[in-house]
Formats: structure tokens, C-alpha cells, sequence
């Protein structure tokens, strides 16, 4: 059976300051992950590289496309990050982004391919 887990973006980063990765907390997470791989789906949170750019241009309440695509720029640095050291600890993993897979309709997520 396929398991989702979910990491908080505030274990991943410092939520304070922009861009404030935790690579040692990073590492830790991968390398607890590394133990157990198989079956799963890892969803991790945007902490700082994607709360505070959302705030500045002002998203989700505002329609922002710059300030979409600065957001989705800056929280695919983290899932690099995230990326490379599961790599490092042994873990097969490719990114499956949301803009990537997701429609929405009204703000709403319509349908979120997840076909092989």
C-alpha cells in the first residue's frame, strides 16, 4: 500500500527569514526516509521559500502570475534541496510539482493526474 507522508516546511526551514533552508534537518529527514523508501509519496511544505513570497505579491488572495511564478521558482529550490539529499541518502525520487499536474477552477483543485 502506497503511504503519504507529509513534512512540515517549518522542519525543512527557518519560517522567519527568506530562503533559510535547514540542510541538516534536511539530510536527517532523508536519511530517516532512506530506511523505509519503498511505497511511498513524500509531500513537503513550503516554509520559508513559499509563504513569504506568496505574502508579498499578496497570493492566494490576489491573482498574481509574476508573483505565481516567483513563488513556484523559490519553493522549487527547496524541493532541489529535498530532491538531492534524498539522491545522496540512496533514495530513487524524481519531483512531481503541482503546477505541473493540478487544474483549478475557481481557486479550487479540479482533478490532480496522478497516472503513470
Amino acid at each position: 500500500m502506497t503511504k503519504i507522508l507529509k513534512i512540515g516546511g517549518s522542519i525543512l526551514t527557518d519560517k522567519s527569514r527568506e530562503l533559510a533552508a535547514r540542510p541538516e534537518e534536511i539530510a536527517r529527514v532523508a536519511a530517516e526516509i532512506a530506511i523505509r523508501p519503498e511505497d511511498l509519496v513524500l509531500v513537503h511544505g513550503a516554509g520559508s521559500f513559499g509563504h513569504i513570497p506568496a505574502k508579498k505579491y499578496g497570493l492566494p488572495q490576489e491573482f498574481s502570475p509574476e508573483g505565481l511564478r516567483m513563488t513556484h521558482l523559490s519553493v522549487a529550490r527547496l524541493c532541489e534541496m529535498v530532491v538531492e539529499a534524498l539522491g545522496q541518502a540512496g533514495v530513487d525520487c524524481l519531483p512531481v510539482h503541482p503546477l505541473s499536474a493540478a487544474t483549478l477552477c475557481q481557486g479550487r483543485i479540479e482533478s490532480f493526474f496522478l497516472g503513470p
